[in-house]
């Protein structure tokens, strides 16, 4: 009777714990910033939205939780970048075993052309690799397939859903003119920025020439003295005085470089892999972002 009455009180605290544990129901998963955003500008309030990567962590290298895990089994539509840059879920037999059978996976690199990203004036190779939505007119055609997908799934959203991304397709293509415009008028368009070079595609779309100090895309790559001492002789030398940085990063390295060099303004490059807590809280989007990418490079642009 003794150890019945053990065993009841070893059990009964773990029993009140789970009865009382509320467990949230989405409808989508999302894997990203980016995919949280454009499904969010899509789908508004109409159906609810996870985003697992935590705010202001890099999911080059997120793994899920056990907790994770168990919700991608229960929603309907599960949204990530790609295999490449989500590791985690491996090849689509390994997220097909993540996911309930008839649940929707969209991979935002799928939604891009394989070979060819052509646009006005633009003609490039598209590698799924690369950070292919810092490109804001393919961020503007992923935005557009991704609603295409999502109305086969929820069709009795179709004219809501196409009416708010149409909405947030012009709001980026209303800021991508403003950069335009505003570099047509610039004869030197080169930026210096202390992070990974991951903006090939949003260098490549505006003509920019961005001087990174950390070659590598990959964003965990470690920068030896040398590479900085090297990076502080040619901003000493070309007399810069604008200092782009990554976002949500420690500005540790920015610092030292401005103090070494003297006399540097330090401005924030966007890449949209993932927002401050600050931002995430005021619901800061993709275009916000954008906008402030284009205000900041305008300021070190003229003044620089």
């Amino acid at each position: 009777m003794k150890k019945i009455i053990s065993y009841i009180l070893i059990l009964l605290p773990i029993l009140i714990l789970s009865a009382c544990q509320t467990y949230i129901s989405y409808d989508i998963i999302v894997t990203d910033y980016v995919a949280y955003d454009f499904t969010k500008a899509i789908v508004k309030d109409t159906l609810d939205i996870k985003l697992i990567t935590p705010i202001g962590s890099d999911f080059h290298n997120f793994e899920p939780t056990s907790q994770d895990l168990v919700e991608m089994k229960q929603v309907d539509v599960f949204i990530y970048l790609s295999f490449d840059q989500n590791p985690w879920l491996v090849d689509s037999n390994k997220l097909e075993n993540l996911v309930k059978t008839d649940a929707l996976t969209i991979g935002l690199s799928d939604l891009v052309d394989e070979t060819e990203d052509v646009h006005e004036g633009h003609d490039e190779h598209l590698e799924h690799g690369s950070h292919f939505w810092t490109d804001p007119l393919t961020a503007v055609d992923i935005i557009s397939h991704l609603t295409e997908a999502l109305i086969i799934k929820y069709p009795n959203y179709e004219a809501v859903f196409l009416s708010q991304s149409e909405s947030y397709q012009n709001e980026i293509l209303e800021t991508t003119n403003l950069l335009e415009t505003f570099l047509e008028t610039q004869t030197i368009k080169d930026i210096y920025y202390v992070g990974h070079h991951a903006l090939q595609m949003f260098e490549s779309h505006f003509g920019l020439t961005i001087h990174a100090l950390e070659d590598s895309i990959n964003p965990s790559g470690d920068v030896t003295s040398i590479e900085i001492s090297s990076f502080i002789n040619v901003l000493k030398n070309e007399q810069i005085k604008y200092l782009f940085v990554e976002e949500v990063k420690s500005r540790q390295t920015a610092n030292y470089i401005k103090d070494m060099v003297g006399n540097m303004v330090i401005l924030e490059l966007h890449g949209y892999h993932t927002v401050s807590l600050e931002d995430w809280n005021l619901g800061v989007t993709y275009n916000d972002l954008f906008y402030r990418n284009y205000e900041n490079i305008k300021e070190a642009l003229i003044n620089g």
